[in-house]
């Protein structure tokens, strides 16, 4: 299954649905927050945040109150729970069980930020609960994945083998 959403094509084969979750249809709780895209696989479901600021980049160099850091604290703050609100709408839903991987998708070329951003916000959401010093009381997980990618790194990535993004 083909989409375009948000600018980008989304290509899953095996795709039953590709949905935009903060369309006021699907999620309509006004307390809640949503991803930009949903993708139904038979096995997964893929949470997709999308932000492309170098795109915006003079947008945000021209608005004296979109101070860099205070931005990438309010991304960080807000990628959280829009999975979240977005995870619970599905559990509250009662759909099936499935993998659930996140992805914060953006068009930043550098990959130093790129990488910088994963590890700043990685530890917000429980992936390997092995590892977790909450393991003796998380007993399961509300996410299997956390990727932070741009159109390229996802195409070159695990990820690639279910779906695309053109």
């Amino acid at each position: 299954m083909k989409k375009t959403l948000e600018g980008y094509t989304f290509d899953f084969p095996t795709a039953t649905s590709i949905i935009q979750l903060d369309d006021p249809k699907f999620l309509s709780a006004p307390a809640m927050k949503a991803v930009d895209v949903v993708a139904e696989l038979p096995n997964h479901r893929i949470f997709v945040e999308i932000k492309n600021y170098e795109e915006n980049k003079e947008w945000f160099e021209k608005n004296p109150c979109n101070d860099p850091k205070n931005r990438l604290s309010k991304i960080r703050f807000d990628i959280v729970y829009k999975y979240r609100d977005s995870f619970l709408y599905y559990w509250c839903s009662k759909a099936p069980r499935k993998k659930n991987i996140y992805v914060f998708l953006t068009d930043w070329s550098n990959g130093t930020t790129i990488q910088h951003f994963l590890e700043t916000t990685s530890f917000r959401f429980p992936v390997n609960l092995q590892k977790s010093k909450y393991s003796s009381v998380w007993k399961q997980t509300f996410i299997d994945g956390y990727y932070v990618l741009n159109k390229t790194l996802w195409n070159k990535s695990v990820l690639n083998k279910l779906g695309t993004i053109l």
